[in-house]
């Protein structure tokens, strides 16, 4: 029986010097553990879709429509109707930058009466000029302005002569075009009315600079 009773209070002993130590321990607090990210880290580590696609430091252009750079001269290019109706945009502009060329402005538009008659000025009293006006009015076209190396002559080789059926095997007009009446597209034929007809139809905000991942592969040096 005495055996029994110190056997117990041994245990009772031991429980009561386990525990005691266990209730003198610090309990581990859980805290919050989310890192505050500033404004400034997130936007080190976001990657623009611009960044991604090769086209880095985009900026709007200077009042001047050429470029500074030798590499970098300016046209525009209008794609008319017959190009919208025809569905051949995509086919049209693919080329246009598989030659090399850089779209720095573009829009898709339904050209006025005033719009082509003021492009078209310079043919004011001319047989066709009255017929020439009235297919492209109120009808959807596509304008650009395209930068590269010598661009203004340099498209207008690609796209042909006036005539289809004169222009070059390979060039734009002889593929797609059949009757000078319908012969596709406008390209600017000097530097003066380059910056001219750049103004008729984009403002200085809605031409842009910008850099291609494949620029280097078209120009060297």
């Amino acid at each position: 029986m005495q055996k029994s009773l110190l056997f117990f209070t041994l245990i009772y002993l031991f429980c009561s010097i386990v525990l005691g130590e266990l209730a003198s321990e610090d309990v581990p607090v859980v805290t919050n553990t989310t890192e505050t990210i500033t404004v400034e880290e997130t936007k080190e580590n976001i990657v623009t879709n611009d960044e991604e696609q090769g086209v880095t430091n985009a900026t709007k252009s200077e009042v001047c429509p050429q470029s500074t750079s030798p590499f970098s001269e300016r046209t525009l290019v209008l794609l008319k109707p017959e190009v919208t109706h025809r569905a051949l945009i995509g086919e049209v502009i693919s080329q246009i930058e598989r030659k090399g060329f850089k779209i720095v402005a573009m829009k898709f538009l339904v050209a006025s009466a005033q719009q082509i008659e003021a492009h078209y000025s310079d043919h004011a009293g001319k047989p066709f000029f009255e017929s020439l006006v009235a297919r492209t009015t109120n009808q959807p076209i596509v304008a650009m302005v395209l930068e590269g190396l010598s661009a203004i002559s340099e498209f207008r080789r690609l796209m042909g002569s006036t005539d289809p059926k004169k222009s070059d095997i390979g060039t734009l007009r002889a593929q797609f075009g059949m009757q000078t009446e319908r012969n596709l597209i406008h390209a600017s034929d000097s530097l003066e009315n380059a910056n001219l007809e750049i103004f008729l139809w984009f403002s200085p905000d809605e031409i842009y600079t910008y850099e291609r991942a494949v620029d280097k592969f078209v120009y060297f040096g």
